[in-house]
């Protein structure tokens, strides 16, 4: 097969999405171009047969994308208005994922920030209020309009929210980038983080999460797996296969904690003891609500008052959430069997595992695992 000579299109650059372009252009036979993605400049005049973009606001760059001539894939939901196939991240994936985590740390106030208002912030978002709807007693939308002034004014707005917000906080930001900024806010005006406000951002860049005098945590989005199947769906067409109708989502690969989010939001430290504890063995089927309160000094009567005043709920209802989540987490990301899942995240019988999931979810974890791995 001959040598192929693609151009990868990044309005926005990162060196992830390039390897993962990269990569499968060396395992290949691709010639690629790179020099428009980080320098930005438009080779007009180029020739070749395909194009990996990354499309955005910069019409300069559309309109040299769509009169190429050639094939592209596009690798985002920001200019959906141009007609592509596109491989894209699981915005509903992500914004459930970082919700899922604040649950699990008992946060009860929650506040979304973008320093821009795109679909991506949107979608983000969206999913993100959904996850954490039911057992949030706040919920604050940060968004910047796009047409809300300078970067000084829009960090002068954040401060007003951070200060006007009800401690403890939870905090998703729409990237890194976003959450660095939320950060060094907080910084700067003797916010504590993550005892005031927890901040969690999306591509665990470490160039941005681990520079910074608090770590950031971030839900990793598989940057690099987004680059090569969109070059690998590019490679699909130019050899005439059909491209699919509706965008090849990618599923994020969890959250990385780090400090920013590294606390319990209770402030009962009978409750936090406890919490702790549960979590340490959760996936212990024999692990009971009595063990955990009898390691804190207390009756189960006790321990269950204490739990319904902080969080509204029973130790119960906590020790099978707990569960739950480590499941279905372990569902999404997993290939393990539903008998071995149970076993591992603490359930008695697979066919308990299966009930309680059906009536928590709405559907058995086969099915559930079915849905994302359509995507």
């Amino acid at each position: 097969m001959r040598e192929l000579k693609i151009l990868l299109a990044l309005s926005r650059y990162d060196y992830r999405t390039h390897r993962g372009v990269a990569n499968f252009a060396a395992q290949h036979n691709w010639h690629l171009n790179c020099e428009m993605a980080i320098n930005g400049n438009i080779p007009h005049g180029w020739k070749g047969d395909g194009i990996v973009s990354l499309l955005t606001d910069n019409n300069a760059v559309v309109d040299f994308v769509t009169h190429a001539g050639v094939p592209f894939v596009d690798l985002s939901i920001l200019r959906e208005d141009v007609i592509a196939p596109r491989v894209v991240a699981d915005n509903h994936a992500i914004g459930t994922l970082a919700g899922e985590h604040f649950l699990s740390k008992s946060y009860k106030h929650f506040a979304y920030f973008s320093a821009t208002d795109d679909k991506v912030a949107t979608a983000r978002k969206n999913a993100f209020f959904s996850c954490i709807n039911d057992q949030a007693l706040s919920i604050s939308d940060w968004t910047m309009r796009n047409t809300q002034g300078s970067w000084a004014d829009k960090t002068n707005r954040l401060v007003q929210h951070l200060k006007q917000a009800h401690y403890p906080t939870a905090i998703m930001a729409t990237r890194d980038l976003d959450a660095s900024m939320v950060l060094e806010a907080c910084i700067n005006h003797n916010i504590q983080v993550p005892e005031q406000i927890a901040i969690i951002g999306v591509d665990n860049n470490k160039l941005i999460t681990n520079s910074i005098q608090v770590p950031l945590s971030s839900v990793n989005h598989n940057v690099e797996r987004l680059g090569y199947e969109g070059a690998k769906l590019l490679q699909q067409i130019l050899q005439g296969e059909t491209p699919p109708r509706k965008n090849k989502l990618i599923m994020p690969q969890g959250v990385t904690t780090r400090r920013s989010t590294d606390c319990l939001a209770v402030n009962d430290s009978i409750v936090k003891q406890a919490l702790g504890l549960m979590q340490q063995h959760f996936v212990n089927k024999h692990y009971s609500v009595e063990r955990a309160a009898e390691a804190c000094g207390v009756t189960r009567r006790t321990l269950d008052s204490k739990f319904k005043q902080e969080l509204g709920h029973s130790v119960h209802t906590e020790l099978q959430n707990m569960r739950m989540r480590a499941a279905k987490e372990t569902l999404i990301h997993g290939h393990h069997s539903i008998f071995k899942i149970a076993e591992q995240c603490g359930f008695n019988t697979a066919q308990y595992f299966n009930h309680t999931f059906k009536q928590t979810y709405g559907k058995t974890p086969l099915n559930f695992r079915k849905q994302y791995q359509k995507h």
